[in-house]
């Protein structure tokens, strides 16, 4: 429960009677956008001022965490209910995946809502835009293709995974304890998590599926859990965060990795070491408990204004607001001996010995064991807006969908599977050869966020050629007979004769194409031409 501070507005001397309301920090809720379509989308929450005056606005951009742009504080009063607030964006990518929440700020704190999703599937063309087709002629639509960046990645032991933009999860890498095995019918998922021989997905309805290992029944689900916001997995624990700001642990606890601290509440984000986890609260503090051998769970003193954790094999780091990292625990490799000038960091990730950091610029810092290359960034890694780290590799997602991983391959954990960022598409519309006109085909495709992208192409079926009008028949001394006809300027005919007229067209001699001389002036000649029989002759387009 949060605690309430009172604030005496006024005393009525007059009538001896101290009038007071209760205040306290914020309350807010960032709420999925609507109105996804190609480059638009709406921004939505509630903010609560909680008896205080407090303003709210929304932070945006390609990061979970610590993104720049912002949208102009508003004022949502000293209320104590919840008020709506709403931005439309426009000018956003095709094909990009965008982060929001909703921010509000008050004389007794300021405080984050949880991060959401945004973005719309890109499409393009195969072929040209616009086609033109012949009167009766033959149309096979060329289609479209839509692409959408997986929505997370994470990294297991020796294996790794990708949410793709449909909901649908891709996992590679070590499968023997079943951890890349997909469950059948798995399908609207919204996060993902790798444990050691364990793999984890959040769904759209706040439920979580788990599959792999099962030693210390870290993927049997507890019973009723629901209204999950968040998910981790460590070695053989497992943790959820429900949207009241509680946690659920379960499987291993050896270590005490699943005793949670008493009270523990107002927590926003979650995450696990081999045997230890950790939460941060809104108020911008970290939680850890469970194995501390080596410090993993000791929280430096003074530490606040994180906006991220993450948790390695025996270590901790805490990303904070101003773009720093923290980290403690074990360090025999370095791991938690932060590089020197590491600055404008947006996003954090732990390996078994190893650390990641992504900076604003799109690119990746790692420290730590570097045994099997895991800390050694590919060279030309850009664009990137999500890391991830697995026991001894490491994975990025890039702006444009593609996933990079590297480090230990012995499982083929880093080989990344073809098709990550492909997205169906359908088709509205439809070309009749038979009726002259301009055809519109509308393709579309969704995403799990609910984003909608469309393109269009234009087809026109031509009309039907004017019949040929003969300008004349001339008999040639070799005995060929050469006819000639005007038409259009360039209608492209073929030529077919028979000497019986009752047969069907399809039937006839194909002689081949017919010569346009000056513009709509044709000519053919007929070498084999007789009278008896009779010759017939037609000519087609096209």
């Amino acid at each position: 429960m949060r605690t309430l501070r009172k604030v005496v507005l006024s005393v009525l001397a007059m009538a001896g009677l101290d009038f007071s309301v209760y205040a306290d920090a914020p309350v807010v809720i960032t709420t999925a956008a609507t109105g996804l379509s190609n480059t638009v989308a709406s921004l939505n929450g509630t903010a609560n001022p909680n008896g205080s005056d407090t303003t709210a606005w929304f932070e945006w951009g390609l990061y979970a965490v610590n993104n720049t742009n912002l949208i102009a504080p508003v004022a949502v009063g000293s209320g104590a209910a919840s008020v709506g607030m709403s931005n439309l964006l426009t000018g956003l990518t095709p094909g990009v995946n965008y982060h929001a929440r909703l921010v509000a700020s008050n004389a007794f704190g300021l405080v984050r809502g949880l991060d959401v999703l945004f973005g719309s599937p890109a499409l393009a063309l195969n072929g040209a835009t616009n086609l033109t087709i012949g009167y009766q002629g033959t149309f096979t639509d060329p289609g479209a293709t839509a692409t959408g960046a997986p929505l997370a990645i994470a990294g297991g032991n020796f294996h790794s995974l990708a949410l793709k933009s449909d909901g649908m999860v891709a996992a590679w890498g070590n499968n023997g304890r079943g951890q890349t095995t997909i469950p059948v019918g798995l399908s609207n998922v919204v996060a993902i998590a790798g444990g050691e021989y364990l793999s984890l997905a959040l769904k759209s309805d706040g439920t979580v599926t788990a599959w792999g290992t099962n030693t210390f029944a870290q993927t049997t689900i507890p019973v009723g859990l629901s209204n999950v916001v968040a998910i981790a997995g460590g070695a053989n624990h497992n943790l959820a965060l429900k949207s009241d700001g509680t946690v659920a642990v379960w499987g291993d606890n050896a270590s005490g990795q699943r005793n949670i601290p008493v009270d523990l509440s107002s927590v926003v984000a979650i995450a696990a070491g081999a045997n230890h986890s950790l939460a941060l609260k809104s108020d911008g503090t970290v939680v850890a408990w469970g194995r501390n051998v080596v410090g993993q769970t000791n929280i430096p003193v003074g530490l606040g204004n994180v906006v991220a954790i993450a948790g390695g094999g025996n270590h901790s780091l805490a990303l904070k607001n101003n773009g720093t990292i923290v980290a403690w625990g074990q360090n025999n490799y370095g791991q938690t001996t932060i590089p020197a000038g590491l600055s404008n960091v947006v996003a954090i990730a732990g390996g078994q010995n190893h650390s990641l950091a992504l900076q604003r610029d799109g690119t990746v810092a790692a420290w730590g064991a570097n045994s099997s290359g895991q800390a050694t960034i590919p060279v030309g890694l850009s664009n990137v807006v999500a890391i991830a780290g697995g026991g001894l590799h490491s994975l990025a997602l890039q702006r444009d969908g593609t996933v990079t991983a590297w480090g230990l391959n012995n499982y083929d954990q880093t080989d990344i599977p073809v098709g990550l960022s492909k997205v169906a598409v359908t088709v509205g519309g439809s070309v009749d050869v038979n009726t002259p006109g301009t055809y519109i085909l509308t393709y579309t495709s969704t995403n799990l966020l609910g984003g909608i992208g469309t393109i269009n192409r234009t087809v026109v079926v031509a009309p039907p050629p004017t019949p040929p009008l003969l300008t004349g028949a001339t008999r040639l001394g070799n005995g060929t007979f050469q006819f000639s006809f005007t038409n259009a300027p360039g209608v492209s005919f073929t030529l077919f004769a028979t000497t019986n007229v009752a047969l069907p067209f399809n039937s006839w001699s194909n002689l081949g194409p017919v010569v346009e001389g000056p513009a709509g002036q044709y000519q053919f000649t007929d070498p084999t031409a007789t009278n008896s029989p009779q010759r017939f002759y037609g000519v087609r387009s096209p």
